[in-house]
């Protein structure tokens, strides 16, 4: 086909790990003090259910849930020691009631699209 897959695969992955150097620095930056353990398990963890809280497959859904997962602890700030339990329950949630994430496969533009169409279809019967 004329396609390099090596060079393809290769450019890939380090535009993803200069991605992932640059935020590393801003995080850094941000936090002011660098160690190993922040690091730990519970972060992983956090960041999946993030992202499968809001949709695997929609950034909109994944940057919604990592928005609400953000905030939760400061709303429920008494609540902060039992933060895993919470997510634990919003994610068996999910699981049994809506599989795909909160927004599944949709994107903002298609919500967005598809509220205009409804404005439209309104104003045709009025």
């Amino acid at each position: 086909m004329g396609i390099n897959v090596p060079k393809i695969k290769i450019t890939s992955f380090l535009l993803s790990v200069g991605l992932t150097s640059f935020s590393g620095c801003l995080y850094a930056f941000y936090i002011t003090y660098v160690d190993p353990s922040i690091f730990g398990w519970k972060k992983s963890a956090d960041w999946v259910i993030m992202v499968f809280f809001g949709g695997v497959n929609s950034l909109t859904g994944s940057i919604l849930g990592a928005t609400i997962l953000s905030g939760l602890p400061e709303v429920l700030r008494g609540l902060a020691n039992y933060r895993s339990i919470i997510y634990a329950i919003l994610v068996l949630l999910i699981i049994n009631f809506k599989p795909s994430g909160l927004l599944g496969e949709y994107e903002l533009a298609d919500l967005l699209r598809r509220g205009k169409g409804r404005v439209k279809l309104q104003k045709e019967e009025d």
